[in-house]
């Protein structure tokens, strides 16, 4: 649903959150999509930062650690709020131009603050804000993107909604059948690594 609905939006688009234990195929498949990508892992680096690319992944980022990490404002940097001041270590301030949906891969024990059950006025504030702003999945136990041989899937593809977000002259980035291509190079890939 948020593939239709949201990564071809030009601005407002929710960010994705997914979660799911480590070797679920959840890099993978955020990597899998088309378009050149902004890929953070680990501390922020305003040096991997690119306004033209398409979308960006965060991977393995603790929900609750972007801030000491010294990203940009989790809000303005997920929810693509156009443009952000952003600084890194020993460099001067400069203005990013977030442009792009965002993805954040998170293992269950990392989601903190945004599963856990909000308490103050502030928390529930924050609580409802991501409910308007983010799309989040939490994997099942049995669930994967991808995975070996030996193991069997309970997850369903070929989900899908009529409720679109966004309105039929709304102007998209990238080519209307650009998932579908990607999808079937993505299989492809995947049938020639079980072959081999």
């Amino acid at each position: 649903r948020w593939i239709l609905h949201h990564f071809a939006r030009l601005n407002r688009a929710n960010c994705l959150i997914l979660i799911g234990s480590t070797g679920t195929g959840k890099t993978s498949f955020a990597l899998s999509l088309p378009g050149f990508v902004n890929y953070f892992k680990g501390r922020w680096n305003l040096d991997s930062w690119h306004d033209y690319a398409r979308y960006s992944v965060y991977d393995d980022i603790p929900w609750d650690d972007f801030s000491s990490l010294n990203y940009p404002d989790k809000k303005g940097l997920l929810t693509q709020n156009g443009k952000l001041n952003s600084t890194d270590k020993y460099r001067r301030t400069v203005e990013i131009n977030v442009r792009q949906p965002a993805i954040v891969l998170l293992n269950p024990e990392d989601t903190g603050s945004l599963t856990r059950e909000p308490i103050t006025v502030e928390e529930h504030q924050l609580a409802e804000y991501w409910k308007k702003r983010a799309t989040v999945y939490i994997m099942g136990a049995n669930e994967y993107f991808y995975q070996r041989p030996r193991h069997t899937t309970a997850s369903n593809p070929n989900q899908s909604s009529s409720n679109s977000s966004t309105d039929n002259n709304e102007q998209r980035l990238g080519d209307p059948d650009e998932f579908a291509k990607a999808k079937h190079r993505w299989e492809a890939k995947q049938q020639q690594q079980q072959r081999e």
